[in-house]
């Protein structure tokens, strides 16, 4: 081939090949144009989804801030937040009469005690009451053993002066139980209360170095106190079933510990001797009143020196006065003459009369003052046994001296004991005999066993003929 034939075919060829790399190149610029146009439409849709995501965000916070502003507009009602009740704490009396009524209450209607306990004290703030009423309740049920600790333990003695002290205010063993030393039997019929004679001869002396010391002998001796009780059967109709819970637990308190604690003050203050296995003596025998100097200011204050001397005399360590509200509300009204001022009103506001403090009770003699060293003084009460029958036969008889009457009063022997036997013979009788299941009665039995003395004599001093 000739050489410019061979140069214009190659030529040719290499325009050809030119021509194709330019068409490739601008296929590439091309596609690279779409590519771009591609990449930002994507981006552009991107974005577009963003701006609906914060669209639907701000139609939500919409939606929430128009939730708000009607909630904020609507009434508001303002509530006390719940405040837990406090735990109560019933007196000792109100424990003792609501296990009595639910003995009762199971004797009259078979109501389970449980049940009883829990519509006199309920709810939440009760439960240690409804717990100290059960405990009581098995105290009284089984007394033999009252002396295990948990179960009846709690109600020794000492709890027992306490239902007084608490009770009734008005009586003397109710204030005294405070003052004077506990007793506390534990079951046992006697206790022995070492004592040291009135007359004291221990006083020390001032010694000089190498000097002997003084020797003394002291008195002492023991005083024994006994475990007696007192007791009393009162029938009751069935009919009481039909009387309120709480209205029973109130006659029950009312008829077993203000009758008792009266009675105790009149037996601890009379003045008769001990009878032996039957009562302690009161703390009257063996004292002879002195009788009361005048009604006048001058008188009043003579009477008072006496009782005071008469404290100073024993070294009292707890002397207290024991007389009667009306004396004391006559006291406050005396006034000096010409002045109208009263020396004993401001004192016994205090209570305190003639540098002593007093006990006023209902149960002293109207016309009597006594006064007394607590601190020598000796109480047991303890634990009581109460029970119920509703089928017993019973000898309706009273110890009130009218007939048909028991022989003897207050302190009932063997002597003066009835059964049911000598019903008929009963002097100024027959006596009445009444079967309780015939009359659909119950028998409420009631055994207080209680005892008291002084450590030394001359424990207490008296008035007598008092018209202050």
């Amino acid at each position: 081939m000739a050489p410019n034939s061979l140069y214009r075919n190659t030529a040719r060829a290499e325009s050809k090949e030119a021509r194709e790399v330019a068409r490739r190149a601008e296929a590439d610029r091309e596609n690279i144009k779409q590519r771009a146009k591609t990449a930002a439409l994507l981006e552009t849709l991107e974005k577009g989804k963003e701006f609906d995501g914060l669209a639907a965000e701000i139609r939500t916070t919409i939606s929430l801030l128009g939730e708000i502003k009607a909630f904020a507009s609507r009434p508001v009602e303002l509530k006390q937040p719940a405040v837990p009740k406090t735990a109560k704490y019933a007196k000792p009396n109100s424990i003792l009469a609501a296990a009595v009524a639910a003995k009762l209450k199971q004797r009259l209607d078979h109501t389970a005690p449980e049940d009883f306990i829990n519509s006199v004290y309920k709810g939440p703030e009760n439960r240690l009451n409804r717990d100290r009423v059960s405990r009581a309740l098995k105290a009284m049920t089984d007394p033999a053993t009252t002396t295990r600790v948990g179960f009846g333990h709690e109600l020794t003695s000492t709890a027992l002066g306490e239902w007084f002290s608490t009770k009734d205010a008005t009586t003397i063993v109710s204030r005294l139980s405070k003052m004077a030393h506990v007793l506390d039997f534990q079951g046992a019929n006697a206790l022995v209360i070492p004592k040291r004679a009135a007359n004291r001869t221990l006083d020390a002396a001032f010694v000089e170095e190498g000097a002997t010391l003084p020797v003394k002998q002291d008195q002492y001796g023991s005083a024994p106190f006994f475990r007696n009780k007192m007791g009393v059967i009162s029938t009751l109709s069935n009919d009481i079933m039909r009387v309120s819970r709480p209205e029973i637990v109130t006659l029950v308190e009312e008829a077993i510990l203000t009758d008792t604690a009266e009675a105790i003050d009149g037996f601890m203050f009379d003045a008769n001797a001990a009878v032996a296995g039957v009562r302690p003596a009161g703390l009257l025998f063996g004292v002879t009143p002195v009788a009361s100097f005048g009604n006048s200011i001058e008188n009043v204050l003579t009477d008072l020196k006496y009782l005071l001397g008469e404290m100073i005399a024993i070294r009292a360590r707890k002397p207290v006065i024991l007389i009667n509200p009306l004396l004391v509300s006559s006291l406050s009204l005396k006034t000096t003459t010409g002045t109208g001022i009263s020396p004993f009103k401001d004192d016994l506001e205090r209570g305190m009369l003639g540098g002593l403090p007093y006990i006023a009770a209902d149960t002293m003699p109207v016309d009597e003052v006594y006064a007394l060293d607590a601190d020598s003084l000796f109480i047991g009460i303890d634990v009581p046994e109460i029970d119920f029958s509703n089928s017993a036969s019973l000898v309706m008889l009273d110890d009130d001296g009218t007939d048909p009457t028991m022989r003897e009063t207050g302190a009932i022997t063997n002597y003066g004991s009835v059964q049911v036997s000598d019903a008929a013979s009963v002097a100024g009788g027959p006596a009445q005999v009444q079967s309780l299941f015939q009359t659909w009665s119950t028998a409420m039995r009631y055994v207080q066993p209680v005892s008291w003395g002084g450590a030394r004599m001359g424990i207490l001093s008296a008035l007598n003929g008092v018209n202050w």
